[in-house]
């Protein structure tokens, strides 16, 4: 059995993985093997910790990566809305927003003024 702190980082490392298994299903149209990976990818985001840094990295390549139609893109940007707050600074996560995808950011923009208007 690995230490608590190796689990809890393997454990949010499997987020950057289901998006990348994501793509892959997606890449080559196996639909039934993309919405297993979509429902599992529900299932972790909803239960656990979704970190600045994996968050980051995981919407990049997804941004990337994934058709802008695809569900699982709203639900990275509406994930990212929900939990950010402006503690999030700090080097290594300025510049992973840098390189943020330009329709990342105009979705979570787009987001954020939803949950501000509902109050």
């Amino acid at each position: 059995m690995l230490e608590p702190d190796y689990e809890l980082f393997w454990y949010q490392w499997r987020f950057a993985t289901i998006v990348k298994a994501y793509a892959f299903g997606d890449r080559f149209q196996m639909e039934a093997f993309r919405r297993q990976v979509n429902n599992a990818f529900v299932d972790a985001i909803s239960k656990s910790y979704f970190p600045p840094f994996i968050r980051y990295e995981s919407s990049s390549y997804a941004f990337n990566n994934i058709p802008l139609d695809r569900p699982i893109l709203q639900l990275l940007v509406d994930k990212h809305c929900q939990v950010w707050h402006s503690k999030e600074g700090g080097d290594s996560n300025l510049k992973a927003i840098n390189e943020l995808h330009p329709k990342f950011l105009l979705r979570a923009m787009r987001r954020l003024c939803q949950i501000k208007e509902k109050g």
